[in-house]
């Protein structure tokens, strides 16, 4: 895989409080009071209005902006962000990797970077912070920190309403899988680059998409990454009963694998074509609302091979 696709990969999340202190959230464009927040990265930020001139610097987070009307705000997305279509079209993208522009971003007058660690080390901190920029950062772990950003976003930007509207629907769309509990979990490889076999951990948003869609990752007992590196020892003792590809990889994948580990023909995912999943790259790798999609996909999938039990 490119570095440029697994720079949307992530890794921690932890939960973000936010804090009130004597107003209550509204859509109406500022407020004349304090409203406190504290980011993923344990920072506390005081607002006094909602920000204007918001620097996006995570295409799963500019995907999130536009959905709940945000995206008047915005005043630079990267170079990756293509959705919606009017993220694609966006006269004002930055290049990001391997770092950003200070000059660049202080010439928009920015009052709000976002950001993520799934995306830039938390030094991006003191590249703005002699200029007084707050950089605000949102990570996933898992399919319900979704719908906490949503929200999120909304309180912080002015969008409470409709942000509230969309996450509400994006919960309601993961708990109606959620409430499923398989008898059987077959299990799942996913398949993120094949030099080296990067995966997704237990503590990765993908992780649960594979748990979600009724399945069992096969690297679910790594815990000190969120994207690691496999062995083919490893993944040859799980002997997993499904691959996750990405679209662009799924007509070379069983090609491109058995030339580099001629061992793994013994895998029931390679030996049955139909055990191949791809699932398009976007919807896979970015948190958003549309990773439903892949959660849909990818448990059609499984029940289709009768490789879930209920």
């Amino acid at each position: 895989m490119r570095v440029a696709n697994f720079y949307y990969l992530g890794s921690a999340l932890y939960l973000v409080f936010i804090l009130f202190k004597s107003c209550t959230p509204s859509d109406k464009k500022n407020s004349d009071k304090s409203v406190v927040f504290i980011d993923d990265a344990d920072q506390k930020h005081v607002f006094r209005q909602y920000p204007k001139r918001v620097v996006c610097l995570v295409p799963s987070i500019t995907e999130l902006l536009y959905a709940i009307g945000a995206d008047s705000q915005i005043v630079a997305i990267t170079e990756h962000c293509n959705y919606p279509e009017q993220a694609a079209k966006f006269s004002q993208k930055l290049v990001v990797y391997p770092n950003v522009s200070t000059e660049k971003v202080l010439s928009l007058k920015p009052d709000l970077i976002l950001t993520s660690t799934e995306v830039m080390s938390v030094k991006i901190i003191e590249q703005f912070k002699p200029h007084q920029i707050p950089v605000f950062f949102i990570n996933y772990r898992t399919l319900a920190d979704i719908p906490r950003s949503i929200r999120l976003l909304g309180n912080l930007l002015g969008k409470t309403r409709r942000g509230s509207i969309i996450a509400d629907s994006t919960e309601k769309g993961i708990e109606r899988y959620k409430k499923y509990n398989p008898i059987h979990r077959p299990k799942v490889w996913l398949l993120i680059g094949t030099q080296p076999l990067y995966t997704a951990g237990k503590n990765s948003f993908m992780n649960d998409i594979i748990y979600t869609a009724g399945g069992e990752n096969i690297a679910q007992s790594i815990t000190n990454m969120a994207y690691p590196v496999l062995t083919r020892e490893f993944i040859l003792s799980k002997r997993p009963d499904f691959l996750i590809v990405s679209s662009t990889q799924k007509n070379t994948i069983k090609q491109t694998l058995l030339s580099l580990y001629p061992e793994m023909k013994s895998l029931p995912c390679l030996q049955d074509t139909s055990r191949v999943i791809s699932v398009e790259e976007d919807i896979l790798l970015r948190p958003t609302i549309r990773s439903l999609r892949a959660v849909e996909q990818i448990h059609n999938r499984i029940l289709q091979k009768g490789g879930v039990s209920y």
